[in-house]
């Protein structure tokens, strides 16, 4: 029976009837089996994958007994048919397996190490001296290796050590002392002989590179130079962990991408849910980022890399789509988490099918996976409210299992969104409140800054995350310091207004939490956010509201005194000059702006974005745009008593054109603007209209970008940032406006169209429901130098506590 069910394995037949009737036959005879005969019926079965579960716990049991007799090769097949069979719990047979060989150890041959290597790791088998048992064999048998057991060995004790902490072994002392070593004499033999190994062979080798983290380029190089007149005999698994492992180590680019996206593009048809999932990972972070980039010839062959993993995300839609059904909730998590890393946000067809999809298997997700998705929507910024519904039952009802990270990402993207949880952010504030420690840097301002956009006040929360915040200002990052310092900032705003009888008590808290994080933090911060502007700008307003309140102002103002002169005192000279249209004043001003970013290229971030509350209300006055106050009044602001009536109009019109809050973005901040404008006998009225931004997804929505000649465009030109500004309603607006002078003016020829707007009085109001960007600031400063004469007033709310003027604690 033995040989028998050896020879059928061995043909690849597949004869499940036969063998049925050979299990039955071997369970009445098992205990009569010698080893070599009941390994060779274990090993059949799992070659062919016919595996019973209660079958393979009698050959366990037996084998477990004869283990102490097994010769080299009876412990290699025994414990690879176990693992091939995936049928763990056979603790007692890999230990006696384990003693086994390690006193046959001299014996164990290349196959012999390969194959006990592969099973303990493919069953997260553990056993010390067992490992460093084989490591030492293999350091003196490693010239006798072919290159197929050098790839096997490397791929399993890396895949072991990466389990324990890398290379560097852990400290509950799991690594074997010689593992790293022979690792790595193992990967230098299979450099001098990588023309020898097949597709799995180069496989596994860049895989173990990258499980174990070693960045050792000349042996990637020569595995991918290696895979090229390979590729077409690579399985469409073995093509995916190559891409897989290339991207983990920040090389899945030039040749590498080129390789598998050419091959990628030829299986389409073929691929597996796995290995979609696999890819669209690896092309997520395909190509190289800026920080990488030696100089300007690479950033180009970078560029077109980044591109070239996008357009194979969009490749692989079709294939998505038409293997929805079969994807696991891994592989849905990572699919939304790799398009939305990518920003391919034009088509939300697929992500919307995808989350469809989760929401039936979102009861399998594990909470990584819940996490994931949760993020990759609200980096997409695509609600998928059934999805957020079932995301939010499931996480109050599995906040145990929940590491603290995963609650603070699934905060920020449900804060990011605008989805308001009250029972989901109960429970996470509950738990974080008793795991703030374990929450790393980032996962502390996220958290606290998505309880403050949600208005959700929770006292015990509150006070652990800002008490780690103070204690850890020196781990966090500038934006992180900004997301600290926005957060606390506008959970206190919230709580003043509160009628909650411990209110005060809540405030006087919350203060002194903000007042200390912000000096201790205030030098930290100075140091880290040079060339980050949108965390210049947060912290800095924070840090000014502050400072008006409490007479602790000395970090404060040399803060302050930083902001002013790093950014806003350059930023208002450059305005100022391009109010008054001196030459390339544009230049000089979008200069600036690049020379505050990190590295002033034209893709840089581009200074800071937005000026915020305070100081885009004193940019206002200080260009003389700000509304108009009576003799006497000091200038009118966001949180000003007595509201002008058409103010009070225009953010009555947006409240009603956008009915619910909506989180600030360029698709959100509408504007109202109204004008009264003459020239000679002509006039021209709007009395007030609401506009919205005009980019690509608000296009999808069937928002109409207005038809403006190229040279009225030219007359307002945008700054170029991080995100495009040429679609913000503000702009739209005061084209339109330029584009009816010129018509209506148009039969006056000898006078040019600059003279005719120089000679235009009357005035324009502009409302905006978020404060202005620094490019649209541009703009009114452009469209004052064209029409000098045309009085103009910009009023705008803070769209993170306001919806349009009401206070968001009461929306």
């Amino acid at each position: 029976m033995a040989n028998l069910t050896w020879a059928l394995a061995k043909l690849a037949l597949r004869h499940e009837r036969l063998y049925s009737a050979i299990e039955h036959e071997c369970q009445q005879k098992l205990w009569h089996f010698s080893p070599q005969n009941l390994v060779n019926v274990a090993w059949a079965f799992a070659k062919v994958l016919l595996v019973r579960r209660s079958f393979f716990e009698e050959l366990g049991t037996c084998a477990t007994q004869l283990a102490p007799d097994f010769n080299p090769q009876n412990c290699s097949n025994a414990v690879w048919a176990f693992a091939a069979a995936m049928a763990s719990g056979h603790g007692p047979l890999l230990a006696a397996v384990a003693q086994r060989a390690t006193r046959l150890a001299p014996e164990l041959g290349p196959q012999d190490l390969a194959n006990l290597s592969w099973a303990f790791a493919k069953l997260s088998r553990r056993d010390q001296a067992f490992e460093e048992t084989m490591a030492s064999e293999v350091l003196r048998k490693v010239k006798s290796c072919s290159p197929q057991h050098l790839s096997i060995i490397a791929y399993s004790f890396a895949q072991m050590m990466a389990a324990s902490g890398g290379r560097e072994g852990p400290e509950d002392g799991l690594c074997a002392p010689s593992a790293a070593r022979m690792v790595e004499v193992v990967l230098d033999t299979a450099l001098q002989r990588v023309r020898e190994f097949d597709a799995q062979g180069l496989t596994n080798l860049a895989q173990s590179l990258a499980k174990l983290e070693i960045q050792n380029d000349s042996m990637l190089d020569a595995l991918i130079q290696e895979a090229g007149p390979k590729i077409s005999t690579f399985s469409n698994q073995e093509l995916a962990m190559l891409a897989w492992a290339t991207a983990r180590l920040g090389r899945f680019q030039g040749r590498a991408l080129r390789l598998v996206a050419q091959a990628t593009k030829h299986r389409l048809g073929e691929l597996t849910p796995q290995d979609v999932s696999v890819l669209v990972w690896s092309f997520a972070r395909s190509g190289m980022f800026e920080e990488d980039l030696a100089d300007e010839e690479v950033g180009v062959k970078g560029k077109k890399d980044s591109n070239l993993g996008t357009a194979m995300l969009k490749t692989l839609t079709e294939t998505i789509l038409r293997l929805i059904p079969d994807l696991t909730p891994q592989d849905l998590s990572t699919i939304i988490w790799g398009y939305a890393t990518r920003g391919v946000d034009d088509n939300p067809e697929l992500i919307e099918a995808v989350a469809d999809e989760a929401v039936g298997k979102m009861a399998h997700f594990a909470p990584q996976d819940m996490a994931n998705v949760a993020w990759g929507l609200a980096k997409l910024g695509l609600l998928h409210e059934e999805l957020f519904q079932v995301l939010s039952k499931d996480l109050v009802r599995r906040i145990d299992e929940c590491q603290a990270q995963h609650l603070s990402i699934a905060a920020w993207s449900f804060a990011k969104l605008g989805a308001a949880s009250p029972k989901l952010f109960w429970a996470i504030g509950q738990a974080l409140s008793m795991r703030a420690e374990q929450l790393d840097p980032q996962g502390v301002g996220n958290s606290l800054w998505a309880f403050a956009v949600l208005c959700f006040w929770h006292e015990p929360f509150v006070q652990a995350l800002g008490r780690r915040a103070v204690r850890s200002f020196g781990e966090l990052t500038a934006q992180e310091m900004a997301n600290v310092a926005f957060g606390l900032r506008t959970l206190l705003c919230w709580r003043r207004q509160s009628k909650d009888p411990s209110a005060e008590n809540d405030v006087v808290a919350v203060e002194r939490l903000l007042r200390d994080f912000l000096c201790a933090a205030s030098s930290s911060f100075c140091r880290k956010a040079m060339s980050e502007g949108a965390s210049w700008t947060d912290f800095a307003n924070v840090a000014k509201a502050v400072a008006e309140e409490t007479q602790e102002t000395q970090e404060l103002t040399e803060l302050e005194a930083h902001f002013r002169a790093l950014h806003l005192e350059p930023l208002f000279k450059g305005l100022e000059h391009l109010q008054r249209g001196e030459a390339n004043a544009l230049q000089q001003l979008q200069e600036v702006l690049d020379e505050a970013s990190t590295g002033a290229s034209r893709d840089g971030p581009g200074g800071v974005p937005h000026l915020g509350e305070v100081y885009s209300a004193e940019a206002l006055c200080h260009l003389g745009l700000n509304p108009r106050s009576a003799e006497g009044e000091p200038p009118w602001s966001p949180g000003a008593q007595a509201v002008p009536e058409w103010i009070d109009h225009a953010r009555q019109q947006c409240r009603e054109s956008n009915r619910v809050w909506q989180i600030p973005a360029t698709d959100s901040v509408i504007a109202h603007v109204c004008w009264d404008v003459s020239y000679m006998e002509n006039t021209w009225r709007n009395t007030g209209r609401v506009y919205h931004a005009a980019s690509q997804r608000a296009q999808a929505r069937g928002v109409v970008v207005p038809n403006v000649a190229k040279h009225i465009e030219e007359l307002l030109a945008p700054l170029r940032q991080h995100l495009r500004r040429d679609s913000h309603p503000e702009r739209l607006a005061l084209l339109e406006l330029l584009s009816a002078l010129e018509v209506e003016c148009g039969e006056e020829q000898e006078v040019s169209l600059h003279g005719r707007l120089q000679r235009c009085e009357g005035h324009v109001r502009i409302y905006v429901s978020q404060y202005p960007c620094v490019s649209c600031l541009a703009v009114f400063c452009q469209f004052r130098r064209w029409c000098p004469q045309i009085q103009m007033e910009v009023a705008f709310d803070n769209a993170w506590t306001s919806f349009c003027g009401r206070p968001r604690n009461r929306v």
